[in-house]
């Protein structure tokens, strides 16, 4: 009897068709959050995935093509291009996170979630301050806004605003993750001890 190939053991032949659905998966979520006008980002839970299931590489071309993604749905506005080194840096420090095998470490979990809150706060503000003088014109300039009437500059504004965003972003983002590749994989090792 020919058993069926292993998505975790075969990676190589289905690698390619889960880079793109899950850079497909990635903006079908921002876009249904787009919708609620909700100040979160919502783009890369499934960068996060491909980076523990496959390694940093995979992890980054599901970053880029995400955002190559939904600047081409949003009509190459120049709003999400620009944002790809956040979420190629969500995935490289997602596949690193696989390579040391930490994912069944709670405290360096929580280091993991700090880097990558931290990580994307910095690089975000910097794609915003470069591109964006600041502002992007979506729901997420509310908060900065917020902390610019409050008298910080613009550049600590969209700092201190993505460091909240990012705390529920990523966590949903981190969690969703996190539960999806355990599924898979303990679905994957239940399939091996049946053959």
């Amino acid at each position: 009897m020919e058993s069926k190939p292993s998505l975790l053991i075969q990676p190589n032949r289905l690698l390619l068709p889960f880079i793109v659905t899950a850079a497909l998966l990635n903006g079908l979520l921002q876009y249904c959050l787009s919708l609620t006008n909700l100040p979160l980002f919502m783009d890369s839970t499934f960068t996060i995935f491909a980076g523990f299931m496959w390694g940093p590489l995979a992890g980054a071309a599901v970053g880029l093509l995400t955002n190559l993604l939904m600047e081409l749905l949003h009509g190459c506005d120049g709003l999400y291009f620009p944002f790809a080194l956040v979420n190629i840096f969500t995935g490289l420090m997602a596949g690193l996170w696989k390579i040391k095998k930490y994912k069944s470490n709670y405290i360096a979990m929580l280091i993991f979630w700090g880097i990558i809150i931290i990580g994307n706060s910095i690089l975000g503000t910097l794609v915003v301050e470069f591109f964006f003088n600041g502002l992007t014109g979506t729901s997420v300039d509310s908060i900065i806004e917020s902390f610019v009437l409050t008298g910080q500059s613009i550049l600590s504004a969209a700092f201190l605003g993505r460091i909240i965003i990012n705390l529920i972003d990523k966590s949903l983002a981190l969690c969703g993750a996190w539960l999806l590749s355990f599924w898979l994989e303990a679905r994957e090792r239940g399939k091996s001890t049946l053959e």
